[in-house]
């Protein structure tokens, strides 16, 4: 008796994760943890958000999806999918945020996302992505966020993220990259820039950070503090404001102004009182050094 009983429930615990997605959902289908390897057929045609993550789903083939054209959101996080055929998405115009994330992808090819023309939110991070094709998102021009984080990317080209105009978002670290051919964001409305972003500027081969308008204030002291001369880009930055720098280089105002403009300043002195404030760790230092009344610049 004990022994069936084990046995009985052993082939609960086997069944249990397997169990079959509910049908009778309506918007929203929720087929998470249910040990499927595949996409479910059986599902509302109507349905406009489906969640499969932490499932056993290896591929995404062109019918999976085909019958639900109504979607917005798709979440496959925590699966196992390597293979994305082309054309898995082609039926899903409306559908707004994927989320790719904890798979293993490593190829992402150009035919991978077509018929996502309305796609808002790409989460492909915590795969092990090498390499992305040329002309992958040419046709995402409404993506805003791209999430690439934490993969295996070693080097960027040019013409990868082109087609992207609306993207406001986008992730690469923890990633291999020590190669990045060009930048350029010329033209823009940029006004500052935090230290950390002159090492970025630094290792990319060529970069275009010209006509912008670049407040020469203490916001740029830590970025300053880096500028050798040497580098091409710190000639293409000329100073909009304040007004007693207009039409400086960047270079040639004197790190004494920007330090008094940390003290004097009403930007910076709002900067720095904020309650959750992101001060630049330099100015932060800075600060602390006025604060004990050391004024010369290290």
């Amino acid at each position: 008796m004990k022994s069936l009983l084990v046995l009985l429930l052993i082939v609960l615990k086997e069944v249990g994760p397997t169990a079959a997605c509910s049908s009778s959902c309506s918007s929203r289908c929720w087929c998470d943890n249910r040990g499927l390897s595949s996409v479910p057929h059986y599902l509302p045609t109507t349905i406009t958000h489906l969640y499969l993550y932490n499932n056993s789903i290896t591929t995404l083939s062109q019918s999976d999806f085909f019958r639900y054209s109504s979607l917005t959101t798709i979440s496959l996080t925590l699966n196992q999918i390597s293979v994305i055929n082309s054309g898995a998405f082609y039926n899903l115009a409306s559908l707004s945020y994927l989320y790719l994330y904890n798979n293993q992808l490593t190829d992402i090819r150009a035919d991978m996302f077509v018929g996502l023309d309305n796609l808002g939110y790409l989460y492909l991070y915590d795969n092990n992505i090498h390499s992305i094709e040329a002309g992958t998102f040419v046709n995402l021009s409404r993506l805003r966020t791209l999430q690439l984080h934490n993969n295996q990317l070693t080097s960027l080209t040019a013409d990868m993220f082109k087609g992207l105009d609306n993207l406001e978002d986008l992730y690469l670290h923890e990633n291999d990259i020590s190669r990045w051919p060009s930048l350029r964001i010329n033209d823009n409305q940029m006004e500052t820039l935090p230290s950390m972003a002159y090492d970025i500027l630094a290792s990319i081969l060529t970069v275009n950070i010209s006509n912008n308008p670049w407040q020469c204030d203490c916001r740029m002291l830590g970025f300053k503090r880096k500028m050798t001369g040497g580098r091409e880009f710190e000639k293409q930055m000329t100073c909009a404001g304040p007004s007693k720098f207009e039409g400086e280089s960047l270079y040639s105002v004197d790190h004494v102004d920007l330090i008094l403009d940390l003290i004097l300043g009403p930007i910076c002195q709002e900067t720095a009182t904020s309650p959750g404030a992101s001060t630049d760790v330099y100015q932060q230092h800075m600060l602390h050094r006025l604060s004990l009344g050391i004024t010369q610049c290290q």
